[in-house]
């Protein structure tokens, strides 16, 4: 971030701005204009000169290379640079893997490794007892046999089981990025979500985050393995999350993805574990746990502290 100069000429920032003046901002013409009069110094500048108002929002679309200039002249000791955390790289390498080896056991082997919360299963509420039965959707054989392997391997992992209810939700594919291809198995539970009781649990804020992490100087993240599989469903419920696919019906045992109350039922759950360590030093936000420390040390305590409330309750990273 830059602190601009005073000196600099003035310039106009958001919507607010530019809709309280009536401003236009032309760019393949390079005219900026109010009330549909051009507003470029290269232009009049007699007539703006005894108009203070005008004069005060006037500005050329070229003194954004200006202000380039000035950011680039900026010394160090304008702006303190950017610090390395990772002077003694092997020391902390040693401490990491020393770290991973001690925990070896809250690390999954793959996305279907993933741990079961020590909760009660939770319920998935529905405004009517009406089910919802959608027909599979068509796939081409490619799809239907990467469909067909997944679910093999959720089976496998006893994430899902064969289904006999009257629910049903459609199977999509997504592009994956990573693998350039359509490969992410979704569940079509719009028409489900339709009719899921809403809850009321406060999503983490991104605001609340920065605050925690405003004083610390070494951070962790760990990404929660598959962390919406971690939770149990209730036994009672697990038909409402049937879905179809053009070689069988299955039902989740754990919660899914795509569920409108999926992410506030799972910060829930690891908000609540947090709090009951007592833990001042870690946040959760969705899927991520947060640690964050003031020193080196501390942060190894931190970590192991987190690994061990890990072990106790199930999750893997």
């Amino acid at each position: 971030m830059y602190v601009l100069d005073h000196t600099l000429p003035y310039i106009i920032l958001g919507m607010p701005e530019l809709s309280k003046y009536d401003i236009t901002i032309d760019c393949s013409k390079q005219k900026i204009c109010q009330n549909g009069k051009n507003l470029n110094k290269s232009q009049n500048d007699k007539n703006h000169s005894n108009d203070k108002n005008k004069q005060n929002i006037s500005l050329h679309i070229s003194e954004c290379k200006q202000i380039n200039s000035h950011c680039s002249q900026t010394t160090e000791d304008q702006v303190n640079p950017p610090q390395s955390v990772t002077e003694n790289k092997c020391e902390l390498r040693k401490e990491v893997k020393d770290i991973i080896k001690n925990f070896d056991s809250v690390f999954s082997k793959d996305k279907y490794d993933v741990g079961a919360l020590r909760v009660e299963p939770q319920r998935i509420v529905l405004n009517s007892d009406l089910p919802v039965s959608l027909r599979p959707y068509r796939t081409s054989p490619v799809e239907e046999q990467e469909i067909k392997s997944q679910v093999e391997k959720l089976l496998q992992a006893g994430l899902i089981k064969e289904s006999n209810s009257p629910y049903s939700s459609p199977v999509t594919l997504a592009f994956k990025r990573d693998e350039g291809k359509k490969t992410r198995l979704c569940i079509d539970f719009r028409k489900l979500n339709a009719l899921c009781k809403s809850d009321s649990e406060p999503l983490p804020l991104m605001d609340s985050l920065l605050d925690k992490l405003s004083k610390a100087k070494i951070f962790s993240s760990l990404d929660l393995a598959s962390g919406y599989w971690h939770v149990p469903i209730h036994p009672k419920d697990t038909e409402k999350l049937a879905f179809c696919t053009n070689f069988g019906l299955y039902e989740w045992c754990r919660l899914p993805f795509g569920i409108k109350v999926a992410p506030a039922i799972f910060n829930r759950l690891i908000r609540r574990i947090l709090t009951k360590y007592k833990i001042d030093f870690a946040y959760n936000y969705f899927d991520d746990i947060i640690v964050y420390s003031s020193s080196e040390l501390e942060h190894w305590k931190h970590l192991k502290t987190i690994f061990e409330i890990c072990e106790k309750e199930n999750i893997k990273n």
